[in-house]
């Protein structure tokens, strides 16, 4: 074996290292001159069993996507509650829990300042990051 780590990994004792003069001394050709050395290591054609496999990266690229496409909804008051509905089942989903009453005020509330701020996004897009970069600047 060149290499003495490879006894660990293929199984050999720690008390069994004692008496191998490969593991405190390396490999035979490694205290001959160099030009002895061997040129042709060559890399095994088939995986070791302790070669790890590195997992794949994933890249996840996200848009801003509204919650629903305004375009589809007849009226102003429809699209607020469709809204309200589909946050209550989120929250609902997350916790666990059953619902069945119309969307309450705050709920309606909450629908309306989400499509403020999709707006918002969507025509003062430059307004809104440098006004976060300024404050992002300002010492707290």
């Amino acid at each position: 074996m060149n290499n003495p780590a490879d006894h660990l990994s293929r199984g050999r004792q720690a008390d069994g290292l004692c008496s191998l003069d490969s593991w405190w001394h390396g490999p035979d050709w490694l205290v001959k001159h160099h030009a002895s050395w061997p040129h042709d290591i060559t890399i095994p054609a088939t995986s070791l069993p302790e070669a790890r496999k590195t997992a794949p990266q994933v890249l996840t690229v996200t848009t801003p996507e509204p919650l629903l496409h305004v375009s589809r909804f007849s009226s102003y008051w429809k699209l607020l509650h469709i809204t309200a509905w589909v946050f209550r089942f989120t929250t609902a989903v997350k916790e666990k829990r059953k619902f069945r009453n119309n969307p309450t005020a705050l709920e309606l509330e909450s629908a309306r300042a989400y499509w403020i701020r999709k707006v918002q996004e969507q025509c003062f897009t430059t307004e809104l990051t440098t006004v976060i970069s300024v404050m992002k600047e300002l010492p707290l």
